[in-house]
């Protein structure tokens, strides 16, 4: 056989062995190693990789893994022709690919160092075009608060970075193995394109057909200018390739020392705090809902170190949130105002037009410290960092960088649909806010503080992370756990069996914290409140109406809120009158000694022990349509903007169409019957609409006459 049929013939040998192999994976190995573990006679780590075993058959996991077999298929049969054809016409290639070498700028004495230089400066124009679209539109609020913040401006360039990088040394590789040195020619234009590509599509509202034939072009446009004059290309690459790295190194820098020097200028600014102040420390539990809390008399031993915690202190056990979403819940918090009368939206954040509480203590002396998990609606960008000297709400890791650009972001999203797993792409624990919160404590330099601690580990998809042991919960993802949909009553009750192992987490983590406080003799002159800016669902009152937001219902804004201050709160107190989150500012400044209690709205909670008040608030709270989602239809939000409002053990909501609804929270807690028709509850009927409008703007008409 000569050597030219023999390059011809080894292409197709290697082609085929590729091919044997992966279908004795796809037909054979793939079902076998699913029905093992569905058994739980394979390895441990694929045992627990089947979460869902008592919800879900095996068939279902066997038609999980053709579909991806299929996908495969697909791809390994294109990746086999381009090599064949590749190692079958190699010369032909090479003959071509010379020009190619050239007008790419990898001639054959730079080879595989040339191809990454060359990835690293599209990663990094490629990042600098989507980081300017990104500002764009969060200037123009086409993105929510959320989704920008200044690290991006080096974090998107750096997560392309590397992608094209990883992508071009993989491509690099291929080339080598198939065609020789030759192949590297062809390397620079596809991941030229690539980046061109995913350039085009994070601008948005681009078809990926479009996106493809502008990426083509664009490449092609780029090599007719190369080829034109190639060491023009190759000073013009060298020269901005080291521009836009210094400039993205230094502007990391910048932000890093700009935060420091922010800081110490806020602290020497601060007056002089009152000799003995207390402490003030604030826990959010995000997305936790009072009937799943033992501390709130759940059947489950979800919160046993709450429970400690409430003998030291006052239990709430009828707390409203003002919103079943978190920027406006806590910005009523801050700012002790209803969600109606605050700008936080989804769109918009909390604006500078009312005081918040971190600004009222920073004005007594306080060094304002928050420390955020769920940085989606808590961050900087939202507000609602006004008047703390120390804000931590982006993590700054590898899970936090690739899922700040397009390209690694889509790339790991479709991974990970392709194993039906939707968890976030990172994630800070409740361990990592409290570490970060305790590593700055020292940097109080004794002054009296006011720490602000978010727990997101509640939120979907309520994961626990490990070694923490699962209580209540099997291990596993939630792969179903999806959007706009009705869920089965058993995968209800495992949403809600990892949902209480979340919360279990979470309190240990409240246990912890708390015992470390205690040790360093800080806790017994701290104020701690432990609140929820709202809760969920779970599908009491419909299938669809799984997580929050859509509904005002009382699983969403029925909250737990505690108290704890030595000598100052009494203990093992616990209040039945429903009081608002709002109304927490107003208490804070209630207690702590010489604090100005009128400088916030709100009445001050210590009533219910100081003055003997127990008349309860009346709370009035809304939920706006979030632009980027699309609720089902028979939700109640899909009409329009909910309000209700809270007096007494009564509850009226208002939908969006004008409809009403009627719950007493005290005999009926779920809201499962719905009293607006009943004659006898008229009179308090109109009561709560003309209350509700006083409140509220804006409101829907309602179509029915009144009793």
């Amino acid at each position: 056989m000569s050597r030219r049929s023999g390059h011809g013939v080894r292409p197709l040998v290697l082609a085929g062995v590729v091919w044997l192999a992966w279908v004795a994976i796809a037909v054979w190995l793939g079902p076998w190693m699913l029905a093992a573990a569905y058994a739980e006679r394979s390895l441990p780590f694929l045992n627990d990789a089947l979460s869902g075993r008592t919800v879900h058959g095996l068939d279902r996991y066997v038609s999980l893994w053709q579909a991806l077999a299929v996908r495969g298929t697909v791809v390994l049969g294109v990746v086999t022709a381009v090599a064949v054809v590749i190692g079958m016409q190699r010369r032909r290639l090479g003959a071509l690919l010379g020009p190619l070498a050239r007008a790419t700028m990898v001639p054959s004495g730079v080879g595989w160092a040339g191809t990454v230089l060359l990835a690293v400066w599209t990663g990094m124009a490629v990042g600098l075009a989507e980081t300017l679209r990104a500002g764009i539109a969060f200037r123009l609020q086409e993105l929510p608060t959320s989704e920008f913040h200044p690290d991006l401006i080096w974090m998107i360039p750096l997560a392309n970075v590397v992608t094209l990088c990883v992508l071009a040394v993989l491509l690099a590789g291929l080339a080598v193995l198939v065609s020789g040195r030759r192949g590297l020619a062809l390397v620079p234009s596809l991941v030229g394109f690539v980046g061109a590509y995913a350039a085009v599509r994070a601008v948005g509202g681009v078809h990926p057909a479009a996106a493809t034939v502008l990426a083509i072009g664009l490449v092609l446009a780029v090599m007719r200018g190369v080829l034109r004059s190639p060491e023009r290309a190759r000073l013009l690459v060298r020269r901005s390739g080291i521009v836009m790295a210094v400039s993205l190194l230094g502007f990391a820098g910048m932000l890093r020392i700009g935060d420091r020097v922010r800081e110490a200028r806020l602290m020497v600014d601060l007056p002089a705090a009152q000799a003995g102040a207390l402490n003030v420390l604030l826990i959010i539990l995000d997305t936790v809902r009072a009937p799943s809390l033992s501390v709130m008399g759940y059947e489950r031993p979800t919160t046993p170190n709450l429970e400690r915690l409430a003998t030291r202190g006052v239990v709430f056990e009828r707390a409203w949130a003002t919103a079943p979403w978190t920027l406006p819940s806590h910005a009523s918090m801050f700012t002790g105002r209803d969600a109606t009368q605050l700008s936080a939206d989804y769109l918009e954040p909390l604006n500078g037009e009312h005081p918040t509480l971190a600004e009222a203590l920073s004005a007594q002396g306080y060094v304002g410290g928050g420390f955020v998990s769920n940085y989606f609606f808590a961050s900087r960008a939202s507000g609602l960092a006004r008047g703390f000297v120390h804000y931590s709400d982006y993590p700054l890791n590898a899970d936090a960088i690739s899922g700040s650009a397009w390209l690694p972001r889509r790339l790991r999203r479709r991974w990970n649909a392709l194993r039906d797993d939707y968890r976030r792409l990172t994630h800070k624990t409740a361990e990592r806010v409290n570490s970060d919160f305790l590593a700055w404590l020292p940097r109080t330099e004794g002054r009296p503080f006011f720490a602000f601690l978010n727990y997101l580990d509640a939120h979907e998809p309520y994961d626990a992370p490990e070694p923490f042991p699962r209580r209540f919960a099997r291990p596993g993802t939630r792969y179903w756990f999806g959007y706009n949909r009705p869920y089965s009553e058993a995968e209800l009750s495992e949403l809600r069996d990892h949902y209480d192992d979340a919360i279990a987490y979470m309190d240990h983590q409240i246990g912890r914290l708390l015992e470390t406080l205690d040790a360093r003799g800080v806790l017994r002159n701290t104020l701690v409140i432990v609140a929820s800016d709202h809760g969920e669902e779970f599908g009491v009152h419909a299938p669809e109406l799984v997580k929050h937001g859509w509904s005002l219902y009382s699983p969403a804004l029925h909250v737990p809120l505690l108290l704890s201050l030595p000598g100052h709160v009494p203990e093992g107190l616990r209040i039945a009158s429903p009081v608002s989150i709002a109304s927490i500012p107003a208490t804070v400044l209630g207690l702590l000694p010489g604090a100005d209690p009128t400088r916030l709205p709100g009445r001050s909670l210590a009533r219910f022990w100081s003055q003997a008040d127990t008349t309860g608030d009346t709370i009035v709270s809304r939920a706006s349509t979030n632009p980027r989602e699309t609720p089902p239809d028979d939700v109640p939000i899909a009409e329009g903007p909910l309000h209700s409002i809270v007096s007494g053990n009564l509850h009226y909501i208002l939908n969006g169409d004008g409809d009403e609804e009627l719950y007493d929270i005290v005999v009926d807690p779920l809201e499962l019957t719905d009293l607006s028709e009943v004659a006898r509850f008229g009179q308090a009927l109109e009561r709560l609409r003309s209350e509700l409008r006083q409140r509220a703007d804006s409101l829907p008409s309602i179509p029915r006459p009144p009793f």
